[in-house]
């Protein structure tokens, strides 16, 4: 099964379609104050899941709402959920470079696996070390290998 978050609605469709599969139902809104409400509708019950979320623009509500994704999918009994998001948020921010700054994108890796993310797909980490900050399978496209062949073919 295939789910999106809200950050991008045409490249999730354009994904599901090119795999013959719908994209899940679930609702998103936004309460008055500005807090997120995940709904997922489809019985995930057992199921393999994959969630797909963007965060090129606005990445902390894109991340606060695919941490609540993560969470009504696990607890809704998913068998399995990975995370797809093409770019990782905050990946410059992968060491210490002077006291008391934070690893930030070490910080995002113990959410999602909190959150429930079984697995990761994504591209084009701003540094390898990233996968080393989770506990979970990582698996790092390279633009590179995919767009030159293409690229070249034409």
């Amino acid at each position: 099964m295939i789910f999106s978050g809200s950050s991008h609605p045409v490249l999730a469709q354009e994904i599901a379609e090119t795999l013959k599969m719908s994209l899940g139902s679930r609702e998103l809104r936004l309460f008055p104050d500005g807090e997120i409400y995940v709904e997922i509708k489809d019985c995930v019950q057992g199921a393999r899941v994959f969630l797909l979320q963007s965060f090129g623009s606005n990445p902390n509500f894109h991340l606060m709402e695919t941490l609540i994704m993560l969470d009504a999918l696990k607890r809704a009994a998913a068998l399995s959920i990975a995370l797809v998001i093409p770019y990782y948020p905050y990946g410059r921010q992968n060491r210490i470079n002077h006291s008391g700054a934070p690893i930030t994108a070490r910080l995002l890796a113990d959410l999602m696996t909190r959150a429930g993310a079984d697995n990761l797909i994504t591209m084009d980490l701003h540094s390898e070390s990233i996968e080393g900050f989770f506990d979970i399978p990582v698996h790092h496209l390279l633009s590179s290998q995919l767009l030159i062949p293409y690229c070249e073919a034409l």
